[in-house]
């Protein structure tokens, strides 16, 4: 495998993609996601998901052989339906932070990015996706100069569209929860580190180091399931960290009230509505 730190390049900054489009009259509809994004509530995963059977709940994986623990880790990677997501992504234009709840099945999520400081809402319901923020957000983070144009989208829902390639960066916040592309394929170039302690807990490292990318980390419990809790890139340019917790807790995504709701054609290539 290669312990995969491609999440950089689905970073959901919005910077100058909102002060682009907001501004923009036109713009084609080129679909880039064919995922089956199904509307509504995430359910809670079935009883007697393997994911959540309590067999494991007390086991050392440390006594564990390193196939073994290899094989166990990518079983349970596989096996998040749902979780809650946390950190802060390094790149050209700054950190972006960011607190989601994902569905991994309906790539639905909701929860909050952090940028330039300032503080933005985002959720995806099936095709929609819907970016809520104040004034400074817009006029510090996403660089939005027009007057006009903030009076009309600030505290409100901006509707976006999931298949629109202009919005590939805040569609793909739903990657960041997909802990099982960071296992998928690990081969021999990712060694078992020494054991660490992270927030208390005392956790197994798998780690990498790739030339181009520099060092990346990724973090498993030494007791109970091996469900990974934490990717780590150090590159200090385009690296960041991932941290997962609350694996399989149901997610619930509601959608906006209509009259908080904006949409502008330039956006969706739907009638303007604004509420």
């Amino acid at each position: 495998m290669t312990i995969h730190t491609k999440y950089r390049a689905t970073t959901v900054t919005t910077g100058a993609l909102a002060a682009l489009l907001l501004l923009a009259g036109c713009g084609d509809n080129d679909k880039d996601d064919d995922r089956r994004t199904p509307a509504g509530d995430t359910a809670p995963p079935p009883p007697g998901d393997a994911a959540t059977s309590a067999p494991d709940s007390g086991r050392d994986n440390t006594k564990l052989d390193d196939a073994t623990l290899r094989t166990k880790v990518q079983t349970a990677a596989a096996q998040v339906k749902t979780v809650h997501t946390v950190g802060a992504l390094r790149g050209p234009n700054g950190e972006t932070s960011f607190d989601l709840r994902v569905d991994n099945t309906t790539r639905n999520y909701t929860g909050t990015l952090i940028e330039a400081g300032q503080t933005a809402q985002i959720m995806r319901i099936g095709p929609d996706m819907y970016l809520k923020a104040g004034a400074d957000y817009w006029t510090k983070a996403a660089k939005v100069t027009d007057p006009t144009a903030i009076a009309l989208i600030q505290d409100k829902h901006v509707k976006l569209k999931v298949e629109d390639p202009r919005f590939k960066g805040i569609s793909a916040a739903a990657e960041l929860g997909d802990i099982n592309k960071a296992v998928a394929d690990w081969g021999p170039t990712v060694q078992r580190r020494p054991d660490t302690d992270i927030a208390g807990t005392r956790a197994i490292v798998f780690g990498e180091t790739d030339p181009q990318e520099g060092e990346t980390l990724l973090y498993v419990p030494a007791k109970g399931e091996t469900f990974p809790i934490k990717l780590e890139n150090k590159n200090p340019a385009n690296g960041g960290t991932i941290d997962w917790n609350e694996h399989n807790k149901p997610v619930t995504v509601t959608p906006p009230a209509p009259d908080t709701v904006v949409n502008l054609p330039a956006l969706t290539g739907e009638t303007p509505t604004t509420g």
